[in-house]
């Protein structure tokens, strides 16, 4: 499949349903981002792209300066509905990651292969942009599927899904399943299901996505053209970085202008 960068609508689908599906994963995301910003001393962070606001909230309620914003309405729809209900005073937008100018903060992050929407040629205006966001020696935190894990053996498989997953009172079902070429385009093909309770009927839908992905040295050549050093690097898991062993690859990068 051709990889274009993602419209604003990408996620309309699937935004009333995202916590429910990657709960579980998200939890164990916010821990490691938060150790991540204390580490590195960050007070104020930006996160452009916030989708249904995970990383906000949690990082308000541990004591961050957070902004946060998105490209698609529905998911930050979502956020600023949780935002509310956690009593969490933040500014939530509607924004680009590749041209929103929001201010000076110590940090920026995009989670959970937020990059991997854009194109490589649309990934550099993004890397530029967020360090205009960022001040000087102010650090970006990001992650993406690993190329040379997927490229290797039958790896891919890992990435096959059959979940489920209870909200209010539906039950959701999520089966996927992905490719892979030389080139780092990942296609994943899902199929959503969602029975209502104490009811046979059930609606599904199919669709199919692209991402780009990169090996952990083209994502340093990458930073180093934008004005980034990379910093460190370490699987989304919380284990030390392996090339050919992270699946996940969550990267830390300071902004050298």
């Amino acid at each position: 499949m051709k990889h274009v960068s993602a419209k604003a609508s990408h996620y309309d689908y699937a935004a009333d349903k995202y916590d429910a599906i990657n709960e579980k994963f998200i939890e164990v995301q916010n821990v490691i981002i938060k150790e991540i910003l204390k580490k590195y001393k960050l007070e104020s962070v930006l996160d452009l792209s916030c989708g249904t606001g995970s990383q906000v909230i949690y990082l308000a309620k541990n004591g961050f300066k957070v902004v946060g914003s998105d490209l698609n309405r529905k998911m930050l729809a979502v956020a600023k509905k949780k935002a509310t209900s956690a009593k969490i005073d933040c500014r939530l937008l509607l924004g680009d990651m590749r041209t929103s100018r929001l201010g000076s903060f110590d940090s920026v992050i995009t989670i959970y292969n937020a990059i991997g929407h854009l194109t490589k040629s649309d990934f550099k205006i993004a890397l530029r942009n967020i360090s205009n966001n960022l001040r000087p020696g102010g650090i970006y935190v990001f992650d993406i599927f690993n190329l040379t894990y997927m490229l290797d053996g039958e790896n891919i498989t890992t990435l096959t899904i059959d979940k489920m997953a209870r909200e209010n009172n539906h039950t959701i079902r999520k089966i996927q399943f992905s490719t892979i070429d030389h080139n780092g385009i990942l296609a994943s093909h899902t199929t959503s299901i969602v029975a209502k309770a104490n009811t046979r009927r059930a609606k599904e839908a199919k669709g199919s996505q692209t991402l780009q992905i990169y090996s952990a040295l083209e994502l340093k050549q990458l930073l180093e053209q934008c004005g980034f050093q990379l910093v460190a690097k370490r699987s989304m898991d919380g284990t030390p970085f392996n090339d050919k062993k992270t699946k996940h690859i969550l990267l830390i990068a300071k902004n050298m202008k």
